[in-house]
């Protein structure tokens, strides 16, 4: 799994907490609904740097992104992307004669896997396999049955890690954290509004 957090400043949360302090609940709602705000930005922008670089649905890769809500205990938001991989058997796998070809969860033509073949084993059942000198570009023995013979490795799609750079985290992080003090600034204006129209001011 990999996560992206973005946490109010110490700073932002005094000064916050002193403008709403005669507002009851005051800070607490406006925390909440900018992380959250914050969060749903940043979960658009994530989903649009991997959409650009594998291709596939906006709603597909969104499903893979989940929003850690925030809590007014911690003041911190969390994005969590799913690196789960299918496996290609599940992927309308056709065996030809260079490989093993499969359609991509998130659309594009189709995917040629070279020197895979399909089989069933006896515990991973139907699987579409590859060689160990092609997967791991050397010659893996082992003992099966009393046979001394070559390692075959099950394939799965590569995963969303693939696609993402640790300086695509940092971007996603860096707009949040800009995000969230503007989204702080717009809720304690909105507090303060609704609290004036009750003719508390």
């Amino acid at each position: 799994m990999i996560s992206v957090s973005v946490k109010l400043d110490e700073a932002s949360i005094r000064e916050a907490q002193h403008i709403l302090r005669a507002i009851p609940k005051g800070w607490p709602r406006a925390a909440h609904r900018a992380l959250t705000r914050t969060a749903k930005s940043g979960k658009t922008s994530l989903s649009r740097i991997i959409r650009h670089r594998m291709g596939g649905k906006a709603k597909d890769i969104k499903n893979l992104i989940y929003v850690h809500y925030p809590s007014f205990a911690n003041l911190r938001t969390t994005l969590e992307i799913s690196d789960f991989n299918k496996q290609i058997i599940d992927l309308n796998a056709q065996q030809t004669g260079e490989g093993v070809t499969y359609e991509p969860s998130f659309g594009g033509r189709r995917q040629l896997i070279r020197h895979a073949f399909i089989a069933t084993g006896q515990s991973r059942g139907r699987q579409v396999w590859l060689r160990s000198r092609y997967h791991m570009g050397r010659a893996k023995m082992i003992d099966w049955k009393g046979r001394r013979m070559e390692a075959i490795i099950p394939q799965r799609e590569s995963g969303i890690r693939r696609f993402l750079k640790a300086e695509d985290l940092k971007q996603v992080q860096k707009e949040g954290e800009v995000n969230l003090i503007k989204n702080i600034q717009h809720e304690v204006e909105v507090q303060l509004k609704g609290w004036a129209k009750k003719g508390k001011y």
